[in-house]
Formats: structure tokens, C-alpha cells, sequence
């Protein structure tokens, strides 16, 4: 319970619980209790190895929360009650003794004489689980792979439960150098090697861009702190082998046009974590990061979203090394003033497609480079305050998408980047910019009911944890010629929110319905309108 919640009560139990039973004075020698402490026969009473085996597996956990004197005499109990079990005194000798058993001398049920000096099917269990425990220890590992509640609002731990989802396999993949060797590479291009030379920067760039809010809130020590630290460990150690020459996870930033955009992406989640990820970067990596990232320039972007991965970069090196091509900003906003079609929306190029591109990444890219720009003092054809007037009613309409029941229109390229269709409205929740008659709380609920319908539909991830191709579970076709298994990372744009902390009115104001919700209920809503700039 401590280590899903973090309440301190839970492991002051806890610990009164561990000394209680590791100070009891029938407790015997080999640390295998009886099945009774108070039964009269001791010593000759029987054994619950069953009960050893579920003391070992949380002594183990219970040492890594306790620190000094006392952790350490948690840990010894639970390894001598490991090699008790171990031992030929309650462990069968050879498979298929003991009816196919591993552990011996376990009591059910002693007084209706059910189960007793018996082999037990949840012995084997947490035998099994306290050595797995042991093993990651000693190995350096978490001893539990917390994937659920890691924190007590039950929106925040379902965004955190599929962000560590999501993010895990890779990260901790990457950052042993082993994410080449370990990702699959599922596309339906018709020139493979050319995905499997693009698709680990895609992984690495998208997943960055939509976790480094969350990271820049630093490390505490609540389970959800502890969780971010972990992270940003992983994040730095992949970032570092993903542009060393010499690592196996080498990144390709400039082989062919896909390295641009993800160069981009990477880019934008290392302004959004500037002091978490970017400043704790040693020296070395900075200055790699930085050649890679203008080696991207040989890349010319098309006449569409294309121009702000140019411009991304761009703002980039400018807060990184002060020095930037400003000529690619200027032209990309010169050519959106061009393409804006009114009530918040940019065609992608001259013409406009009803698809999600000015979520996944025309307005939260323009947000952040007309940002640095305002920031440097200078004027661009969009000015920062107009943008943020469009940004929002954009994000108004998003929110205004969101079905009843947690769905969202199938249309458009790209489908399979799933809930990250909500880049913008997650971004302008997080930037504090939502509308006043959308409240906080109803983006919240959209948000969550969509994340959790998308993430739980069966096929989403394959057996090792990997995203699949789909929109809701696997569905490959839905996946164009440009999409392999590092591009659907663009999911995790959607927990950009997740940087603000708990405490904030979006994670702690009641539970709201959003505008469907509300509206096919019979709601009286007011009139929706348009902007008129």
C-alpha cells in the first residue's frame, strides 16, 4: 500500500509488521515460522513454508524502503528465508516430486486438518517472486515495477500508469544502448531500411517531446518524484548514447528528410525541460547534441507543418548557444500569416486538410517558437499574442471533439499517433491558456477517458511492451508508408499536462463532464463561436 500511494502510515505499518515478525521469539532459526506462533507444540509444531515464502518477497521490498541499521536487518530475513527455501528442507529435490511443486511443508487450513504439510500454489508464488525481487537488487533494478497508482488522484495515475507504459521499454532500452537491438520495426512502407534507418530517432524524439513537461517538475520524494527521477536518469543516458558516435543507438540526424522532424521533436522537448534534461546534460553531450542538431539543416523542409521542424531546431540552438539561421524562422511564420484559415486553423501548405496536423504540431511548434522569438524581442509576421488567441480556440474545438464516450473523429492521416491528437489541447491546458467557459477539470476527464479507452484496447502493445501500429488496438493499415513503430511515440504528446503539478486546479478540481458529455445529456449549453481574427 505504501508503495502505490506513498502514504507514510502504510510503511510505518509495514515496519511495525517486519520487526514484529523478525523479533518474535518463536520465530524459528531458519526463519520458516510455524504455522501458529502461539500454537503449544513448538517446537514440534508444523511448518508454514507458504507464510516463509510471503515474508521473504516483502522483506526484500520493505529493506529498499528503509534506510540504515534497520533496511539492512530486513534484508538479511529475507535472504535467509530465500535459502531456507531454497534449501533441500522445504524445496523438492527434483521436478516432479512433491506433485510437481517446488515448495514443501505448507499449512492450509490446521484447524478443519485441510491442506496441511502440503505443497501450495501461492508458496511457489512468492517464492518465485521473492528471488525475482532479490535478483533486480542485487542487479540494481527496481524491485518492483510499479505500473499503476503512483499517485492517489485516479486521473494523474492514469495518465503517469500509461506514460511509464508507454515509455519504459524504450527508454530503458536506450539507455543500456540496446534500443536498435531490442525495438521491432513494423511499417508497410515498401522500402524497409529506409524506415529502420529514421524510426529510433522518431522513438526517441517523440517520446521526449511529450514527457519533458513532466520531467522539468524535477525529483521529490513521493512515488510519483522517485518515478520522475528514474526518468530523467533513463532520458539523459539515451539522449547521451543517441548522439555518441561510438554507441550502438547512434542516431541518424541528417540521412535522408525524416531526420528533420525528429530532430524537431527532440528539439522542442528539450526547451520544455531545459533545466531537467538539457542543463544536466554534461558538457561532451551538449556539444553533440548541438552538431547534430544543425546537421539537420541539410534537410529543406516542404512547403507545409515541414517549416516549423525547421524553425524548431532553429529556436533551439538560439536558447542552447545564443547563434541561430534566423532566416528559417521568418520564413515559416511568413508562410503561415499566409495559410491561416480563420477560427484557428492553418491549412498544412496553401491548402487546408482536415486532419490533426495543427495538433500534432503546427500550433504547439508556432507556440514555442514565437515564444523564443518574444523572448529575443523579436516580431514576427504572427505576433506571440495572436497566436495564443488562435491556439486557444483551436484547443476549444478539440475539447468540443471529444465524444461521450472518450472517442474522437477517425479522420485525417496519422491516426495511429492515437491521443496524440491532443498535443494542443493538453498544451494550452498546460500553459494556462484554456478559454474560461472550458474548464480545467471537463479537459482533464476528455483527456483521461480517451487515454484510457485507447491504451487498453486489446493490441495496442505487442507481448514486450512495444507500441503497434492502430488507432484503437492493432490495426496496421491504418498506419501510411511513412509510419513505422518510432512514429507512434507521438502518443505521448498528449501528457504534456502532466507538468503541472498535482496541486493544480486541473488535477484537483472536481471531475467534470466535457462539452459532449454535457451537451447529449440534454444540457443547456451556451452558443459556440467563432474567432473573428
Amino acid at each position: 500500500m505504501y508503495r502505490q500511494t506513498g502514504k507514510k502510515e502504510y510503511l510505518d505499518h509495514a515496519i511495525k509488521v517486519g520487526k514484529y515478525i523478525m523479533n518474535h521469539p518463536r520465530l524459528p532459526k531458519d526463519k520458516i515460522p510455524y504455522w501458529d506462533f502461539d500454537t503449544p507444540d513448538i517446537p514440534k509444531a508444523d511448518r508454514d513454508a507458504s507464510a516463509g515464502a510471503i515474508m521473504a518477497s516483502a522483506y526484500v521490498e520493505l529493506s529498499t524502503y528503509v534506510e540504515g541499521e534497520l533496511g539492512k536487518q530486513f534484508l538479511a530475513i529475507g535472504e535467509q528465508q530465500i535459502k531456507s527455501l531454497a534449501s533441500p528442507a522445504y524445496r523438492a529435490r527434483k521436478v516432479g516430486d512433491n506433485n510437481h511443486f517446488i515448495i514443501k511443508h505448507c499449512t492450509g487450513f490446521m484447524a478443519k486438518q485441510y491442506e496441511i504439510d502440503a505443497p501450495l500454489t501461492y508458496a511457489d508464488y512468492y517464492f518465485v517472486e521473492a528471488l525475482l525481487r532479490y535478483k533486480n537488487l542485487l542487479e540494481g533494478r527496481p524491485v518492483v515495477e510499479t505500473i499503476t497508482a503512483f499517485s492517489e488522484n485516479p486521473n494523474r495515475s492514469a495518465w503517469l500508469s500509461s506514460l511509464h507504459r508507454i515509455s519504459y521499454p524504450l527508454l530503458a532500452n536506450m539507455a543500456k544502448g540496446e534500443l536498435r537491438k531490442n525495438m521491432p520495426v513494423e511499417s508497410i512502407a515498401a522500402d524497409m531500411q529506409k524506415r529502420r534507418e529514421v524510426t529510433h530517432l522518431e522513438a526517441l524524439g517523440r517520446l521526449i517531446t511529450g514527457i519533458s513537461a513532466w520531467l522539468e517538475l524535477g525529483p521529490d520524494n513521493t512515488i510519483e518524484g522517485k518515478l520522475r527521477a528514474r526518468y530523467i536518469d533513463l532520458a539523459l543516458k539515451s539522449i547521451a548514447n543517441g548522439v555518441d558516435p561510438e554507441s550502438p543507438d547512434y542516431l541518424n540526424f541528417n540521412n535522408g528528410r525524416q531526420p528533420l522532424v525528429d530532430a524537431a521533436f527532440l528539439a522542442h522537448g528539450l526547451l520544455r525541460a531545459r533545466t531537467q534534461l538539457w542543463d544536466k546534460l554534461d558538457k561532451t553531450t551538449q556539444e553533440r547534441v548541438i552538431k547534430e542538431l544543425k546537421s539537420s539543416r541539410v534537410i529543406k523542409p516542404s512547403e507545409t507543418n515541414w517549416l516549423f521542424f525547421s524553425a524548431m531546431v532553429e529556436a533551439a540552438l538560439k536558447e542552447f548557444t545564443g547563434e541561430w539561421e534566423y532566416d528559417r524562422v521568418k520564413y515559416a511564420c511568413d508562410r503561415f500569416e499566409q495559410w491561416y484559415k480563420g477560427d484557428g486553423w492553418y491549412g498544412d501548405g496553401a491548402e487546408f486538410h482536415l486532419d490533426y496536423y495543427n495538433s500534432f504540431v503546427i500550433h504547439p511548434m508556432m507556440a514555442e517558437v514565437l515564444g523564443v522569438m518574444k523572448k529575443h524581442q523579436i516580431e514576427g509576421a504572427i505576433p506571440y499574442e495572436l497566436e495564443l488567441e488562435r491556439y486557444a480556440r483551436y484547443a476549444e474545438q478539440q475539447e468540443r471533439m471529444i465524444s461521450p464516450e472518450g472517442t474522437f473523429p477517425i479522420v485525417g492521416r496519422s491516426l495511429a499517433y492515437r491521443f496524440g491528437a491532443f498535443h494542443a489541447l493538453s498544451d494550452v491546458a498546460y500553459r494556462k491558456l484554456l478559454p474560461e467557459r472550458v474548464k480545467p477539470a471537463q479537459v482533464r476527464c476528455a483527456l483521461t477517458a480517451i487515454i484510457n479507452r485507447q491504451t487498453q484496447a486489446p493490441g495496442t502493445f505487442n507481448p514486450e511492451g512495444w507500441l503497434r501500429v492502430g488507432f484503437a488496438g492493432y490495426q496496421p493499415h491504418i498506419g501510411e508508408s511513412y509510419i513505422s513503430t518510432g512514429s507512434l511515440y507521438l502518443c505521448s504528446a498528449v501528457f504534456v499536462a502532466l507538468g503541472l503539478p498535482e496541486s493544480d486546479e486541473f488535477w484537483a478540481s472536481p471531475a467534470a463532464d466535457w462539452t459532449c458529455k454535457k451537451g447529449w445529456a440534454g444540457v443547456d449549453l451556451d452558443v459556440d463561436k467563432a474567432l473573428k481574427k
